[in-house]
């Protein structure tokens, strides 16, 4: 899930380059009720290990700061 409209379009763009079938719920209402309820992304089951290692390296951002943690 996302409240960043810009990592979701990098979400996007990512999975559907790699043929991920998914389905993102609630996107639309980002830009009329900020803050209260993420997009959340929906991907399919069969597709779930090429997906995670699509977006595994990506970094994503909420109020401008990463969600990626250092180990």
């Amino acid at each position: 899930s996302s409240l960043n409209q810009g990592d979701i379009a990098l979400i996007k763009s990512i999975l559907d380059d790699g043929g991920i079938n998914y389905n993102i719920v609630g996107e639309n209402f980002l830009s009329s009720r900020p803050l209260l309820e993420p997009a959340r992304i929906f991907i399919d089951e069969k597709q779930i290990k090429k997906a995670t290692k699509l977006l595994k390296k990506i970094e994503l951002h909420i109020f401008g700061f990463s969600t990626n943690q250092q180990e």
